[in-house]
C-alpha cells in the first residue's frame, strides 16, 4: 500500500508539472485582458486583436487608438499615427510571463518593450530604442 501511495504522489507531481505552463498561460491571459480593459478611457481605446496561447508561449496583438478628437487631429496634422498595433511574443515561466513587444504596423521603427509580469499583475518594464535616423522633408510654398 505504501508503494501505491508513492506512485500516486509521484504521478500527481508529474501531472502538476506538466499542467503548470498551461495554468500560467491562462492566468497570464486573464491578467493581460484585465490590463488592456483598464486602459480604455475617453482619450484612448485599447483592444486585444488576437491572443494565440500555446503550451509554453503566446503571441498577442493589441490595438491602441487615439479617441480624443483634438489630439487625434493634431497627430494627423503632424503626420503621426493615431493607431498602433503591438505584437507581443510571450514566454510562460513558473511564476511570471516574459514578453518582447514591437510595433507591428511600424516594423522599421526600432522600439522594443520587454516586460516581466508576475501572476499577481505586477509588471517590470524595459523600453529600448535602437539607433534611428529620421529626416523630415519640408515642402516650401
Amino acid at each position: 500500500m505504501n508503494q501505491l501511495k508513492k506512485y500516486g504522489a509521484i504521478g500527481g507531481a508529474v501531472a502538476l508539472v506538466l499542467c503548470w505552463p498551461l495554468a500560467v498561460g491562462h492566468i497570464g491571459q486573464k491578467v493581460i485582458e484585465d490590463g488592456v480593459a483598464q486602459l480604455n478611457n475617453e482619450g484612448v481605446a485599447a483592444e486585444i486583436v488576437s491572443y494565440d496561447r500555446s503550451y509554453l508561449s503566446s503571441v498577442v496583438e493589441t490595438r491602441y487608438q487615439v479617441q480624443d478628437p483634438i489630439l487625434k487631429e493634431q497627430l494627423e496634422v503632424d503626420g503621426l499615427p493615431t493607431e498602433l498595433v503591438v505584437k507581443s511574443d510571450i514566454s510562460h515561466g513558473l511564476m511570471s510571463l516574459t514578453a518582447n513587444s514591437v510595433l507591428k504596423n511600424f516594423p522599421d521603427f526600432p522600439l522594443l518593450l520587454k516586460t516581466v509580469t508576475q501572476l499577481n499583475g505586477n509588471t517590470e518594464f524595459e523600453l529600448s530604442l535602437d539607433s534611428w535616423s529620421y529626416q523630415a522633408v519640408m515642402n516650401k510654398p
